[in-house]
């Protein structure tokens, strides 16, 4: 750790007694389906809607670009390069496929449900990742930081619902109102800004966001908070009304249960997240699981487990050593990197090809590669030693107590620059989200509509309709960088919101007792 010269916030507690589920690590319902009995406050299953909350109350956020500390901290420890978790565990993650030889994850604790499906990562998660790199003290930014900054990259409802969700959890509904657009502002604004982590490597200082913090947990006591919709909101986006009616029935289960979005987060996430716990010195990750409209409940995972699942049993010796080989060699890379156009901003492209052992970094000057026709093209390869001997990557991910030294080469590529150019295009293409029509909107229907949804008042946050999103109807062949997942999977996804939506409204219209979990009740007269 490093101490910010300007100091830091105090980290957020969790709320509305969900402290509980951190310490005994399974899924707690929000509401047991069998009993109807609420193992939390009953308001917190009804999720406000995300035009709702007025963001532009929350105090501004600071884009690592304008942060003080990060920057100052730089200077002092003088190190060549700053950036945010969100800027760098996608280049770690391309790093680690490298080292790991696209090593799969393990889900051998899954029901039968799982045991013949895929292992690998995600196809989004494997996807190529742009980043941008600046002159002035080399700041990583993949331009995508957060609500309210000018570089926030993709108007997800999804993204802008974690942060609102963020504040649900751990605000009381008192304070929680506040934010609330049918409530008038304060005439004070909140001058409190976010708590922030800052750590040094050779050549980085990193920044990491800490969500919430319990002191009854080992180490620092700081987690991650995550919000997790469930699989037709994130496979169906252009379709989140209808998507919302899906529902987790059940803890196991391929469909309609924590099991499934569990299994999701092993193959998407839990790279990307143990990363930003490893930058953030983070015990682990609280995860609130919800269909946009309703949350369903929630699940502690330990740093220790998501590393038993990437790495396999008898992680925790090993996931520091993996981490620690993963950003040397990040730092030599980006060296190399920056040296392709010496006191250059550089827009770059990393991808880690499935079919080959090779990475591939393409790098311009400039803030993006559209009519560029100066690029290089960097290709870094590695090999293994464990105590001397060259071993396989399987084996060296395996390994917890040899010395693992590992050999790196990093090349400047001499193909003509028509072939690079063409693999450029193909790495943007397939970094592109495809997202299927909902049943009766047009493409133009759904551009426009997403053009007029107002996410925040007086932000200048606007969803370009020309260029935001890549739309494909239901008939058309499932796309890869979309999931593995098929048109016909996407249907029948439909089918079951749609029944779930029924179910709900039913549910509503019936209008029972809600019986809340520790609260006393009138349980009638004793049996005779």
């Amino acid at each position: 750790d490093v101490v910010p010269p300007h100091g830091n916030w105090p980290v957020s507690r969790l709320a509305h007694g969900l402290d509980r589920a951190l310490f005994n690590q399974t899924v707690h319902w929000l509401q047991d389906p069998h009993s109807r009995v609420f193992n939390f406050p009953p308001a917190l299953q009804n999720m406000p809607h995300v035009t709702e909350f007025a963001f532009e109350r929350l105090p501004k956020f600071t884009p690592s670009s304008q942060d003080e500390n990060l920057q100052s901290l730089a200077v002092e420890h003088s190190k060549q390069f700053i950036g945010t978790t969100s800027s760098l565990t996608r280049i770690l993650a391309h790093i680690y496929r490298l080292l790991s030889g696209d090593r799969k994850v393990d889900i051998s604790t899954l029901s039968m449900a799982f045991a013949s499906k895929a292992k690998n990562f995600t196809p989004g998660l494997r996807s190529p990742h742009t980043f941008t790199i600046s002159r002035r003290v080399h700041h990583f930014d993949n331009k995508t930081d957060a609500p309210g900054s000018e570089e926030y990259m993709d108007l997800n409802i999804l993204l802008w619902l974690g942060t609102m969700t963020e504040k649900f959890l751990t605000f009381s509904p008192e304070k929680f109102s506040r934010f609330l657009r049918k409530n008038p502002a304060l005439e004070e604004p909140s001058k409190v800004r976010e708590a922030y982590r800052y750590t040094k490597s050779s050549k980085f200082i990193m920044r990491s966001q800490l969500d919430c913090q319990d002191s009854r947990l080992p180490g620092s006591g700081v987690f991650d908070l995550k919000t997790r919709a469930v699989l037709p909101v994130r496979m169906d986006r252009l379709n989140i009304e209808e998507s919302s009616g899906y529902l987790i029935r059940s803890i196991t289960g391929f469909l309609e249960s924590f099991e499934r979005e569990y299994y999701d987060l092993v193959r998407s996430a839990f790279l990307k997240y143990n990363f930003q716990a490893r930058i953030g010195g983070m015990d682990g990750i609280f995860v609130a699981y919800h269909n946009t409209v309703r949350i369903f409940g929630f699940q502690y995972i330990p740093v220790k487990e998501m590393e038993e699942r990437l790495y396999g049993p008898g992680a925790p010796e090993r996931g520091a050593r993996i981490f620690e080989k993963c950003v040397g060699i990040m730092e030599a890379l980006m060296e190399e990197v920056v040296a392709c156009f010496p006191g250059e901003s550089l827009s770059c492209i990393i991808n880690k090809r499935r079919s080959t052992d090779k990475l591939f970094v393409w790098v311009t000057p400039g803030r993006n590669f559209t009519g560029q026709t100066s690029i290089k093209e960097l290709v870094l390869t590695v090999s293994h030693l464990i105590d001397g001997e060259p071993v396989s990557a399987e084996r060296a991910i395996d390994e917890a107590n040899g010395k693992w030294n590992v050999n790196y080469s990093i090349s400047r590529s001499t193909r003509p620059l028509g072939d690079i150019l063409k693999d450029v295009w193909e790495a943007q293409e397939a970094s592109e989200f495809k997202d299927f029509l909902p049943p009766g909107v047009s493409e133009e229907q759904a551009r426009h509509g997403l053009a007029a949804v107002d996410w925040g008042a007086g932000m200048g946050l606007r969803f370009d309709p020309e260029d935001r999103v890549s739309v494909k109807t239901p008939d058309d062949d499932a796309d890869e960088v979309l999931s593995s997942s098929t048109p016909a999977m996407i249907r029948r996804l439909r089918a079951l919101s749609r029944q779930g939506k029924a179910d709900m409204l039913r549910e509503q219209q019936t209008g029972t007792k809600q019986v809340v979990w520790g609260v006393d009740h009138d349980e009638g007269p004793p049996a005779a």
